[in-house]
């Protein structure tokens, strides 16, 4: 599939959730200018106590570095999860890699989108002196994803649909949409891609600001595509043939 951009988010590599078939999948017949990865590549808050790194993730890295060595542009968004590239901002590996905290980006259709992951409008993580409630919140969310499975388990084999209990618990962010779409207007930019609320969207709210929302790949498996007219479109992974990712649509 040829594209003009890529945009994801919150893969969180090294997690045991993270659904790495799947997004290796759907990237493996990807061509495009630019990808930008749009925060949360990689867990490296679970790989300091885990050390779990299974091969799927080394695929998605060589995928990567060959469209790198083919000519696509990568753009590194880091956030709260990758924050250890914080020593890198402003830093470019190469010609093709660049690693930001933000990036205002003119698509095709001469919008300017302010590239963010989000997790700056978190008041929790903002706050470093709780950094200590921010570890065990990341526990609880591993135990509850942890219990998800057993519960899916069961309910796969009885035929009913799979069940997220963590949508649920899914936090507001101070408000996300609203917070980065003004801070997009501040920046003088028509939109906004983000990420950081595992939340997939695609709309304009009342200001004006487009707002998207890369999803992530521990759910929603969803990514956004900016295609060879200029049009952006959120996109769901789905398995089968011939036909891997659909248009998403937000009930």
């Amino acid at each position: 599939m040829k594209i003009e951009s890529l945009f994801v988010s919150d893969v969180h590599l090294g997690l045991h959730n993270c659904k790495t078939r799947k997004f290796l999948a759907s990237i493996r017949d990807i061509k495009c200018k630019n990808i930008f990865i749009v925060g949360d590549f990689i867990d490296c808050t679970v790989l300091e106590k885990d050390h779990e790194w299974s091969n799927y993730n080394n695929l998605i890295i060589e995928k990567f570095l060959n469209l790198m060595h083919e000519g696509s542009k990568i753009y590194y968004i880091w956030g709260n999860h990758d924050d250890f590239l914080s020593k890198w901002d402003k830093f470019a590996l190469g010609k093709n890699i660049e690693i930001c905290r933000t990036k205002v980006y003119t698509a095709l259709n001469q919008k300017k989108y302010l590239l963010i992951h989000g997790d700056e409008f978190d008041g929790v993580i903002r706050l470093k002196f709780l950094a200590p409630l921010q570890k065990f919140g990341a526990f609880l969310y591993d135990g509850l994803l942890w219990f998800n499975r057993v519960v899916n388990k069961i309910v796969r084999k009885l035929g009913w649909r799979e069940k997220y209990i963590t949508a649920f618990l899914g936090p507001k962010l101070n408000d996300l949409q609203k917070m980065t779409t003004e801070e997009a207007k501040r920046h003088k930019c028509q939109g906004v891609i983000c990420g950081h609320s595992h939340r997939p969207e695609h709309s304009t709210p009342p200001n004006q600001i487009e707002y998207l929302n890369c999803g992530d790949w521990i759910k929603s498996c969803t990514y956004i595509v900016e295609t060879l007219e200029g049009e952006f479109k959120l996109k769901k992974f789905e398995w089968g043939k011939p036909k891997i990712s659909v248009d998403y649509c937000n009930t």
